[in-house]
């Protein structure tokens, strides 16, 4: 029990010291993180307005109000806060492979996935984590959202297994790297079903939903803790407990496949 209690500690402080120096890394160009942040801005404040102008045309959509959306919005934006931070990294396993970095990485004293998660800090993804607490803030009060200490509390849960789920899923569509070298179909999809998942499942045929619920559970990450905090859709404080499942369903899931593919991985040139 010591050994594991003093390993655990050894690898966190390895984590926080590279962790650290990418970071001094990353501030080296401080125009590049404001412009980003900028664009991320640009970007978020479009699909705002796009929903708003739908919204002129129609009072809902599939039954959720505008603010509704604004908030499902605000969870979906939080959902990628930490991957963008600090974990995407974890996301660009086929970049590795291509370069040849994975090779050097699978000499390294420490485990691959403590290396990669450090590798790449983003300081502009501080920018997901402000926009989504703001949509969800200016929603909540005017959508009259009571803010008591169990709610709150229930939010910042079912947030954080939102994030672990994004991370989990990225991490998880770089091990097909290993054995399709340019394997970017899963990367595009995921990317694209964040997109789709500001929007309420239910506007979306079973076969789509499908998708959402269990080939890139997506759902779990946005639309099931959304449709919880507001009481949406039928999902009741019960379903709390469902993403929380899943959380810890795929994050186990995406470490033993990385695992796995890391067993079986012949190097790019093979």
């Amino acid at each position: 029990m010591k050994e594991l209690y003093l390993k655990m500690k050894d690898s966190v402080q390895c984590y926080l010291e590279l962790l650290g120096m990418n970071l001094k890394s990353s501030l080296a160009f401080v125009a590049d993180v404001w412009i980003d942040i900028i664009l991320f801005a640009v970007h978020q404040v479009a699909g705002l307005i796009f929903i708003w102008v739908i919204f002129t045309r129609t009072k809902t959509i599939g039954g959720w109000s505008l603010y509704e959306m604004v908030f499902l919005i605000g969870i979906q934006t939080l959902s990628t806060a930490f991957y963008r931070t600090l974990f995407s990294g974890l996301g660009e396993t086929g970049m590795l492979v291509i370069k040849g970095e994975m090779d050097q990485l699978l000499t390294k004293p420490r485990h691959p996935l403590l290396i990669m998660s450090t590798r790449k800090t983003n300081i502009n993804g501080l920018g997901s984590l402000i926009m989504g607490a703001a949509l969800i803030l200016i929603s909540a009060e005017k959508l009259e959202l009571k803010w008591t200490l169990l709610l709150f509390s229930k939010m910042i849960i079912l947030v954080l297994c939102s994030n672990i789920i994004m991370i989990s899923l990225f991490l998880a569509q770089g091990v097909f790297s290993f054995w399709f070298v340019r394997f970017s179909f899963f990367m595009d999809s995921i990317h694209k079903v964040i997109e789709y998942s500001k929007y309420p499942l239910k506007i979306f045929n079973p076969a789509i939903r499908s998708i959402f619920y269990a080939a890139i559970p997506i759902a779990f990450s946005v639309y099931v803790p959304a449709s919880v905090l507001l009481g949406k859709d039928g999902f009741s404080s019960v379903w709390f407990y469902l993403p929380i499942l899943v959380c810890a369903g795929v994050m186990i899931f995406s470490v033993i496949f990385f695992n796995y593919g890391m067993k079986h991985y012949n190097g790019a040139g093979s």
